[in-house]
């Protein structure tokens, strides 16, 4: 059985879902996530982006985690959380 080839299956992939746009879109933000990550930290970003594209486009995260991480990094703290934190370790 030929092996397929990666493009082929990229194609594949952006093929399963309604707009390639937004699972470029979402790749690339799991992607930053994940290159966070302490088992990615290290690794190449051709690697990090070929992870994130496969669990996107496979279903095994979804947009709603994703949205979620967008959110939780795009929140901005309040100032009085600061202080209680610092305060609390001591």
């Amino acid at each position: 059985m030929p092996k397929e080839d990666d493009s082929s299956k990229e194609m594949d992939l952006i093929g399963n879902h309604k707009s390639s746009y937004d699972t470029v879109v979402l790749s690339s933000t799991w992607a930053k996530h994940l290159k966070n990550k302490d088992e990615f930290r290290h690794k190449p970003n051709s690697e990090i982006i070929k992870v994130a594209m496969e669990e996107v486009c496979s279903g095994k995260i979804k947009r709603k985690e994703i949205l979620a991480v967008i959110q939780e990094v795009r929140s901005p703290r309040r100032y009085s959380e600061k202080p209680r934190d610092r305060e609390e370790k001591k």
